[in-house]
């Protein structure tokens, strides 16, 4: 069975292909500072890559990447099979968003300098989670998010802490500051985690409230047409 073209709404691909171009676009720059940076240290292309992926605004993303990608597939195609459901398109929603506030609270003023940087910068952690907003407000279907899935999105954090934790006890880099053990030690980079990952809970039930918020938005304008 070949791949069927469908009606599409314009406005609403084109927002979110204007969006996968935003992160791509940032993605795409940090990798080529990443690769430049290794090659100028004579370090290989796997390492430049090792780095790359060690940070977690890339790694979230790549997911918000890939999410819209699925989303703009869908919107021109009818491909169902690949549908995501709710609850992966709002967790990638909470870690690019939980990125950008830590970034923006205690990681912006560490940047280098340079164009490239702030660009990409500015693509990832400013435009990306605003425009990933939007589209998760407007056309993530509702109704599907529970408060115990707050829970279920630290699971990635919690992988991503434990990788960088192992990764920096045996090459000795750690990509943030505040998860540097050998300079701060296990408890307050323990206690840094642990912050963060409330953070990640106190987002995520902000979500899952934001989805009731949808709910009754949508009942109310049903009432208001039936009347």
């Amino acid at each position: 069975m070949g791949i069927v073209e469908k009606t599409f709404n314009k406005s609403k691909v084109g927002f979110i292909a204007m969006a996968t171009t935003i992160v791509w676009t940032g993605l795409g720059l940090q990798l080529y500072i990443f690769l430049s940076r290794a090659l100028g240290h004579k370090l290989g292309i796997l390492q430049g890559l090792s780095y790359y992926l060690s940070y977690f605004t890339n790694l979230s993303n790549l997911l918000a990447g890939l999410t819209l990608v699925n989303m703009l597939i869908l919107e021109l195609f009818d491909l169902d099979l690949l549908k995501l459901k709710a609850k992966q398109i709002t967790a990638v929603a909470v870690f690019i968003c939980m990125a950008s506030i830590v970034f923006n609270l205690e990681l912006r003023k560490l940047v280098p300098r340079g164009w490239i940087w702030y660009i990409s910068n500015v693509l990832l952690h400013d435009l990306s989670p605003i425009f990933f907003l939007v589209i998760w407000w407007f056309y993530t279907p509702y109704g599907q998010l529970r408060a115990r899935d707050a829970l279920i999105w630290l699971i990635f954090p919690v992988l991503y802490f434990l990788y960088i934790l192992v990764r920096g006890d045996i090459i000795g880099h750690y990509p943030y500051p505040f998860f540097n053990i050998v300079k701060f030690g296990y408890q307050s980079v323990m206690l840094n985690a642990l912050g963060i990952l409330l953070g990640f809970v106190v987002l995520g039930l902000l979500f899952v409230k934001l989805d009731s918020l949808k709910i009754k938005k949508n009942h109310m304008q049903t009432s208001s047409a039936s009347i």
